[in-house]
């Protein structure tokens, strides 16, 4: 995967959209009021370790998401999704989202998840993801080339 041909970092981004914009809609229905406590807990650390404890805490906050929904190759994807990207960020660059603008996100997924709203969750899901696509659009060069990736339909 290089700048070159960035179509498999693309691939897997779209695929990790599509999987999470359907996940956290039975996450939203399913998930127990402990999960939401640990979700909690990992978004409270996440705002309180900055940026350098943000990559942990979002990896770990997207996995609890979705371990209560017991599919273990989704897990899989999600993990090997953050392991590729860790390879190329140095060129591909840090994201460019503000901190706080982070949390807010993830407390937007929590509290559409929490309030067991599936068509709220999915949305929030989606604008979540419309940082990363941007950043590889810009990445790339393309126009939209993963504008999918960030529609929740």
């Amino acid at each position: 995967m290089r700048r070159d041909n960035p179509r498999g970092l693309l691939d897997i981004v779209e695929v990790r959209a599509l999987l999470e914009s359907g996940l956290i809609r039975r996450s939203a229905l399913e998930l127990t009021d402990e999960d939401l406590g640990r979700l909690r807990d990992e978004l409270d650390a996440l705002a309180a370790d900055g940026d350098a404890g943000r990559a942990g805490h979002d990896r770990r906050f997207h996995e609890l998401l979705y371990e209560p929904l017991g599919n273990a190759l989704v897990l899989q994807l999600i993990a090997l999704f953050w392991d590729v990207y860790r390879q190329v960020e140095t060129e591909v660059g840090k994201p460019h989202t503000a901190h706080d603008q982070v949390v807010r996100q993830h407390r937007q997924v929590l509290e559409a998840v929490a309030a067991r709203d599936p068509d709220a969750a999915a949305a929030r899901i989606a604008e979540h993801f419309a940082d990363i696509t941007g950043r590889f659009d810009r990445w790339t060069g393309a126009t939209g080339s993963a504008a999918v990736a960030a529609d929740p339909a």
